[in-house]
């Protein structure tokens, strides 16, 4: 399962994308498995962009 960093959560929520916050587990859940590829270790300071 996805875990975003805090600070991704946290500007997210600044900016009103909580929508945008709940899309993303399904979201990287369905382009794994199109594009197959294994998701892993989320950086755990990424600010910006999850790489």
């Amino acid at each position: 399962m996805l875990t975003l960093p805090l600070v991704v959560t946290n500007k997210a929520i600044a900016v009103g994308a909580q929508d945008w916050l709940a899309s993303v587990p399904e979201t990287f859940e369905v382009l794994c498995e199109q594009w197959g590829l294994a998701l892993e270790v989320v950086y755990a300071d990424a600010t910006e962009a999850l790489v």
